[in-house]
């Protein structure tokens, strides 16, 4: 049984992982769908922050609950801490890194465009 290896442009489509564009500092042409290490902390920082925008009632949730238990929180409150868990694990998984990485990808090449160099 042969299988490939995952790649970060395995969504894009043929048109977009053989387009180029010529890097600003050295000249270079380089895959636009290639990222730098930059522009992959830019890609993890919007991930976070779709995370914490989507299970912010389920931190809230589990807060008020440890508030409201103190000393026995960890068992009074183990179902908003799956929740919150379950939340953070659909929201940070790899499906949803590519999905931003992908959009990402597409505001690069469409602002390369408009600056000429794509």
């Amino acid at each position: 049984m042969s299988s490939t290896p995952a790649t970060a442009h395995t969504n894009l489509s043929s048109e977009t992982s053989s387009t180029t564009a010529t890097s600003a500092s050295s000249g270079r042409k380089v895959p636009a769908w290639m990222l730098a290490p930059y522009e992959e902390k830019e890609v993890r920082a919007r991930c976070q922050e779709q995370a914490d925008r989507m299970c912010a009632d389920k931190f809230l949730a589990f807060g008020r609950c440890s508030e409201k238990n103190q000393l026995l929180f960890s068992w009074k409150c183990a179902e908003q801490k799956k929740a919150m868990i379950d939340c953070v694990a659909y929201w940070g998984s790899t499906e949803k890194f590519e999905e931003v990485q992908d959009r990402y990808i597409t505001e690069k090449q469409e602002k390369l465009r408009k600056e000429g160099r794509l």
